[in-house]
């Protein structure tokens, strides 16, 4: 196989978790041309969601995210971490304290590319 992804972390690059492939879609409008491969995404998951260009190596999103939480395994488990079916990930959010603490289970996508998260 050929290694496209390289770069090292004294060179500004990032160690992904996750390879994420979106598959091809149809048209988007009746009539459109449908896609015809695969789009594929290098993904870091942590207080940050990166994404990274497997080709170029380019950042091509960098947002602040939500931690996944750990399915079993141990900790760095790349298949043990809350990606799941891609594109899906869980996280838990800790709300409030003491006897008010509170936990919610958040099911988010890493699909898309919006940097826009405000309502």
């Amino acid at each position: 196989g050929k290694q496209y992804y390289a770069t090292p972390i004294s060179e500004g690059g990032v160690t992904p978790q996750v390879v994420s492939q979106t598959k091809p879609g149809a048209g988007a409008v009746e009539g459109a041309e449908a896609e015809s491969t695969y789009s594929v995404s290098l993904i870091s998951l942590g207080s940050q969601m990166i994404k990274i260009d497997p080709y170029s190596g380019a950042v091509t999103l960098n947002v602040t995210g939500m931690t996944p939480q750990l399915l079993g395994g141990a900790q760095g488990s790349v298949s043990q971490t809350g990606f799941y079916n891609d594109p899906y990930v869980l996280s838990i959010q800790t709300i409030g304290p003491g006897p008010s603490l509170q936990y919610r289970l958040i099911h988010w996508t890493t699909a898309g590319k919006t940097t826009n998260f405000t309502a």
